[in-house]
């Protein structure tokens, strides 16, 4: 039986984890997967040590209070490597814990693939230091990534990006608006202000203030809200009954309910990505803890933050984050979108390049062969290290 630990540690992780245990099954049927995970992956099979929603929170600040819940997942997972000894471990994404796993990992001899590499093309540079000191393989998924990691000596891949198999809509723009009893003739703008609690939180009172004052200027627009599986949806209605704003909810079907969508606001992460990817004009927004924000700036090196922008090298959609994320701009540039047909065109324009920047797809199976291609090579003995680093 080959055993693999796997982390991934919040919603995106868990539903690529998903996709990527399928793929390992695929490949080999006497399979087992424990560690960190979420529904996803514990549909697929997996073994759940630890819920990856409990580590779904972002900031310094933000973190401190969780830092018991993360201190004993990682004793677990030492534990669970001493005692079951996998055959691989499988890192995706979440640098703050699993770099901090890797070295106890490989101090029991355990090969490491990491899919999804942490964005030191960023920030923190340093962590260059402990992939490749612990790392066997990564597999990214950025297409200007390989040439970073290359040039450290790293065994590396890009393997594409998984969204370009994942976001795909089942049905047309105009179907998915007769679907959800949306009007044809109204515009309709979505409103996504993250997939953490905490985003929300933060986030979403600024896009409901501001399609207030949207629907000042432009009467009639329609506003749509899809409900991350992570959200709580009462909470989300609260919030959205609070402001006075009519806003039509959605569960399930994601892709269709953005690809209805005109323009959008959008909270930075995956989603201005899936965004991108179905050529939605969009407003890239982010709010964190202030002094969670003066410290990120201190470490950035980008000047950019939208997924989108970053591809292409320069900055295509609009940025307002921390003061700048007011509803007053987020609205003017809704409404900049909404009126001006020729910057709409330019923008989707753009986003077809995106798509042709980010792979082929096949991102889960190339990942699935970089861990079988590890698999198949002798075990390293476990240094003798590993007695202390267990401890």
């Amino acid at each position: 039986m080959t055993r693999i630990l796997m982390v991934a540690g919040e919603s995106s992780g868990d539903r690529y984890g998903a996709h990527l245990i399928r793929a390992l099954q695929d490949r080999t049927g006497d399979l087992t997967c424990f560690g960190i995970g979420g529904e996803q992956m514990v549909a697929a099979g997996f073994e759940p040590l630890h819920d990856s929603r409990d580590f779904s929170v972002v900031g310094f600040v933000e973190i401190l209070s969780r830092l018991p819940m993360f201190f004993r997942a990682m004793r677990d997972l030492r534990r669970a490597a001493e005692e079951r000894r996998p055959d691989l471990g499988i890192l995706i994404d979440y640098p703050g814990f699993n770099l901090r796993l890797a070295p106890h990992l490989k101090a029991f001899g355990i090969p490491i693939l990491y899919f999804v590499s942490p964005q030191v093309w960023a920030w923190r540079k340093g962590r260059i230091r402990t992939l490749a000191r612990c790392v066997d393989t990564l597999a990214v998924i950025l297409p200007f990534e390989e040439e970073i990691y290359r040039a450290e000596g790293m065994e590396v891949e890009f393997v594409g990006h998984p969204l370009i198999d994942l976001a795909v809509p089942t049905c047309s723009r105009r179907e998915a608006r007769d679907r959800l009893g949306l009007r044809k003739e109204a515009p309709i703008v979505g409103l996504l202000p993250g997939s953490r609690p905490g985003e929300c939180r933060r986030i979403l009172p600024v896009l409901l203030e501001a399609g207030k004052i949207l629907r000042e200027k432009i009467p009639g627009v329609q506003f749509l809200l899809p409900v991350a599986e992570s959200l709580d949806r009462r909470v989300v209605e609260e919030m959205v009954r609070k402001k006075n704003l009519q806003v039509t909810l959605v569960e399930g079907g994601y892709y269709d309910a953005l690809n209805a969508c005109d323009v959008a606001a959008i909270a930075s992460g995956t989603a201005t990505l899936e965004a991108a990817l179905l050529g939605i004009p969009m407003v890239i927004v982010y709010r964190v803890n202030p002094l969670t924000y003066w410290l990120t700036r201190r470490l950035v090196t980008v000047d950019m933050a939208g997924l989108a922008n970053l591809v292409l090298g320069r900055r295509v959609v609009t940025e307002l984050i921390q003061g700048d994320c007011r509803p007053g701009a987020v609205a003017e540039e809704l409404r900049s979108y909404l009126e001006n047909a020729d910057r709409r065109n330019r923008i989707r324009a753009d986003l077809v390049r995106v798509r042709q920047r980010l792979g082929e797809g096949g991102s889960f199976q190339k990942t699935a062969a970089l861990a079988m291609g590890l698999l198949s090579r002798k075990r390293p003995v476990a240094s003798p290290a590993a007695a202390e680093m267990k401890r």
